[in-house]
């Protein structure tokens, strides 16, 4: 039976396990094997209250040590965190905060961009054992961290715009090796030294709370790791120092709570679920072994539990709803939801770890030391706009400003947009902010949508393609991009982009409105008697397949402008002195690793060069489109007569081609189509005639003066001559 059970388990079944561990031992008895394997099949079922009880009742017959109630852990945490209330989360921002690293949090050291554009410290993403983005969870399988280089316009920036902070992660960064060489007074020195500095480093203090719990300074560990929490409450290393500090204070019910937020936020911490098995153990095993033993069993099972845990898991988990508790557990239900939702609070509404607007704080602000956090509430506003206003009024005004936004006397309005704007993103002091910084060395313009490449440059993304163009080099260092370019990365860099849309709002949405009216020039190409771009390569034919190999610089561009612009067409002709050719539209592009292309291209509308001009180093054109003239009544009839006629001709002529060249037709052109009634007027007339046209041996003259020809009867009289030609025995004996 106990193998029964064990494959149940195995195989998830965990409510059939659970049932044969209790059949045996009413069968066979209890033992401390089947209370356990009871225990854990009920944990992770979900029935946590059952659960608990068959633990105790695992205690009283023998050792059961801390990691053989990984199975209890485990189905706590799935269990919590399906209760989303209580799970901390981040302020929600319309921007993500562009300085912090997405792995610890705190502001970023050495920050290097993965090709998803997201950008992380150096040593954090170099310590990930995962391949996949912290931030939007796309793998990265062929990255390497340690190769990437460092982003030289977020590291300029952020060592500019925040040497305090700078300052204060250097001396942190010296009290982590003299921690690691177990030095850890002098390491708390140094992480002191730091915090003053930057006192709303989270990074600083949970380093501070680890050191204490260290050195078995357990109180000011718990101080400094709720401080922790309070600064990143959505942090799951907060947490855990927290629960590892009340540890050490032998509370271990408090430190459960910790441990199922830190592993409700990454189940993947492992020190944390340990952490966790440890406390569950001190709750479960308040007596000692040899004390439960000589104790009556029969007694004991009758008795209620004195442990706490019983009271905190008195629930089962029902499908997505709320926990069912005991009512021994409903006081610490509420403190539970007490101290999450206090936590929750102070993450919102802070009162000590954000400054309230005062007479201190715009004080700092004129000065221009890095005040509290602030947000844009329009366009117009931004951190940086709004110290400029505030460090422009004199000295009275900034006193009835502090007064009234003291008192809510002031303009409600007003009050909540300078209360936001300095609560949301970090205040910069405005005479290190230079527009120019964040400059595309390539256009001399303001980046936009910015990429990163490998060596650590930034640049605008269409920039960067169109040197990519011409050679597969960085423009700046001559680095070797043909990764970069074979990966196709198109990702902005979310940081730098998130910076020029808070600080330089007015800014940004020039630059956009300059990006747009381009793009909007890009996008009326093709429009009739508009300007289109001109492929100046080969004949292409209504309706007919045309494969193209693009290798040259302009005509890479011009792809990429037409892709991207919508519009996905072009005009092909096939001499520049040529006024006839035709629209091809884009069906799909496939790129080689060194920025080459195949193109899939279909003829379109037919077309008559108005007048020629040149952009970007290739040819355009302002066009007048062809359409065939109607027929009506006999004519129409007399020609549907010889439409069917050619059609029968074409169809033998095909079918008695030999193999090798039918084989190539159909590789490059298709076969030929099915016969289309002229009654129903194109422009362009049926699809098979230009077919035709195209597969035919004929002169490109010929092939361009019947692409001109407006008249279907005219074009149906040229392809039966040719048709006609190769009826004839000296034909055939010259095909053969």
């Amino acid at each position: 039976m106990v193998d029964l059970a064990r494959e149940a388990f195995n195989t998830n079944n965990y409510i059939l396990a659970s049932e044969i561990y209790s059949r045996t031992i009413r069968d066979s008895g209890p033992t401390l094997e089947l209370y356990l394997g009871q225990a854990d099949s009920l944990a992770r079922a979900g029935k946590l209250r059952e659960a608990a009880e068959a633990y105790i009742n695992a205690f009283r017959l023998g050792t059961v040590t801390s990691e053989q109630l990984k199975h209890l852990a485990t189905g706590m945490v799935t269990l919590f965190s399906k209760q989303e209330d209580f799970i901390p989360k981040a302020r929600t921002r319309k921007f993500k905060d562009m300085f912090e690293c997405g792995i610890c949090k705190g502001i970023m050291n050495d920050p290097v961009t993965t090709p998803c554009g997201h950008s992380f410290c150096r040593n954090c993403l170099e310590r990930e054992q995962s391949k996949k983005c912290r931030t939007c969870g796309v793998v990265h399988f062929y990255m390497v961290a340690s190769a990437l280089k460092t982003n030289i316009i977020l590291h300029k920036t952020v060592e500019k715009w925040f040497p305090s902070q700078v300052q204060s992660t250097k001396l942190k960064m010296e009290g982590n090796k003299l921690f690691e060489e177990r030095k850890v007074q002098e390491a708390l020195e140094l992480y002191s030294q730091a915090c003053d500095l930057a006192p709303d480093d989270h990074l600083l203090m949970s380093n501070m709370s680890y050191a204490y719990w260290a050195l078995g300074k357990f109180d000011q560990a718990l101080t400094n790791a709720d401080m922790t929490v309070k600064l990143k409450p959505d942090w799951p290393k907060g947490h855990y120092r927290k629960g590892m500090a009340l540890l050490g204070l032998h509370r271990p019910e408090d430190a459960v709570l910790s441990f199922l937020l830190c592993l409700s936020l990454d189940p993947s911490i492992q020190s944390a679920r340990t952490g966790l098995t440890k406390a569950l153990h001190q709750i479960l095993s308040p007596l000692p072994a040899d004390q439960l033993k000589q104790m009556d069993f029969q007694q004991l099972a009758h008795s209620h539990s004195p442990s706490v845990l019983s009271s905190l898991l008195g629930g089962t988990a029902a499908a997505g709803g709320p926990l069912e508790t005991w009512e021994t557990a409903l006081h610490l239900k509420e403190k539970l939801a007490t101290e999450i939702v206090r936590q929750n609070k102070q993450a919102v509404e802070p009162d000590q770890l954000e400054m309230e607007v005062n007479s201190e704080e715009l004080t700092s602000i004129e000065e221009g030391r890095p005040g509290s956090l602030s947000s844009p509430v329009s366009r117009s506003q931004s951190p940086v706009t709004i110290m400029k206003k505030v460090s422009s009024t004199s000295d009275l005004s900034r006193k009835r400003t502090h007064e009234a936004v003291a008192s809510g006397n002031g303009s409600p309005v007003d009050n909540k947009q300078i209360r936001c704007t300095l609560n949301d993103y970090p205040m910069v002091n405005p005479q290190v902010v230079d527009k120019d910084d964040f400059e595309c060395s390539l256009c001399f313009r303001l980046l936009y949508e910015p990429v990163t490449t490998p060596c650590g440059h930034v640049f605008c993304r269409g920039c960067l393609d169109r040197c990519l163009d011409h050679n597969n080099s960085c423009p700046l260092c001559k680095t070797s991009l043909v990764e970069y370019l074979a990966e196709r990365r198109c990702s902005t860099t979310e940081s730098i982009l998130n910076i020029l849309k808070v600080y330089f709002p007015e800014d940004f949405e020039e630059r956009k409105r300059i990006h747009e009216e381009e793009l909007e020039e890009l996008i009326r190409m093709g429009k009739e008697k508009q300007e289109i771009p001109l492929f100046i390569c080969t004949l292409a034919f209504p309706t007919v397949r045309c494969p193209l190999h693009i290798f040259e610089p302009r005509y890479r561009l011009m792809m990429r402008q037409c892709m991207e612009s919508g519009t996905r067409q072009f005009g092909m002709c096939l001499d520049l002195e040529e006024k006839i050719g035709c629209i091809l539209e884009i069906r799909d592009v496939q790129f080689f690793p060194d920025g080459r292309s195949c193109v899939d291209t279909i003829g379109g509308r037919r077309f008559t060069i108005q007048s020629r001009g040149m952009k970007d180093g290739y040819n355009t054109a302002n066009v007048e489109y062809l359409s065939d003239v109607h027929y009506e009544g006999a004519e129409l009839a007399e020609i549907q007569q010889l439409s069917d006629e050619v059609y029968d001709m074409a169809s033998e002529w095909w079918t008695n081609l030999p193999g090798t060249p039918r084989s190539q037709i159909s590789h490059h052109f298709g076969a030929l189509g099915e016969k289309e009634p002229v009654t129903h007027w194109t422009p362009n007339g049926p699809a098979w005639v230009w077919w035709l046209v195209a597969v035919l041996p004929l002169e490109p003259k010929v092939q361009l003066t019947m692409l001109g020809l407006l008249s279907l009867k005219e074009r149906l009289l040229s392809v039966k001559r040719v048709l006609n030609f190769f009826r004839r025995p000296s034909a055939r004996l010259r095909r053969l």
